[in-house]
């Protein structure tokens, strides 16, 4: 299935909000238009279906950024759960590598949490590893 994927804007709040519930939607659209992160969302004939923050300036996880420092990341990919499945969290990493390497990037980061299963094998269906097994 296709996606409209764009940046989120702040007029996008309360839909994004109704479709996919979260406290992080209207702090990290605003951090976007300061330049340290884009906030990425996945349409589905006009309805949210999906969202990630691309961080430029690396993990909010200072250790993280210590360990790999100049590389983008990927944290708060969340899919509605009616959408798991149908490659709305791919759609999103796709979209984020490119917008990465068109900035001249040569890696990104990608942050979730151990227990989140689908997270973890999209990430490493493309070019990502886990940190430990490098």
């Amino acid at each position: 299935m296709k996606y409209e994927i764009r940046p989120a804007l702040e007029s996008d709040i309360i839909f994004l909000n109704e479709n996919i519930p979260s406290s992080i939607n209207a702090p990290q659209i605003k951090e976007q238009y300061l330049g340290h992160s884009i906030f990425l969302m996945a349409l589905d004939k006009g309805k949210p279906v999906g969202r990630l923050v691309l961080r430029w300036d690396g993990s909010s996880n200072e250790v993280i950024r210590k360990l790999e420092p100049g590389v983008p990341n990927i944290s708060m990919l969340r899919t509605r759960e009616d959408n798991y499945g149908q490659g709305v969290g791919t759609s999103l990493m796709k979209t984020s590598e490119k917008l990465a390497e068109a900035k001249g990037y040569l890696q990104i980061g990608l942050s979730v949490a151990l227990e989140n299963v689908t997270a973890i094998r999209i990430g490493s269906m493309g070019r990502f590893y886990n940190q430990d097994e490098i």
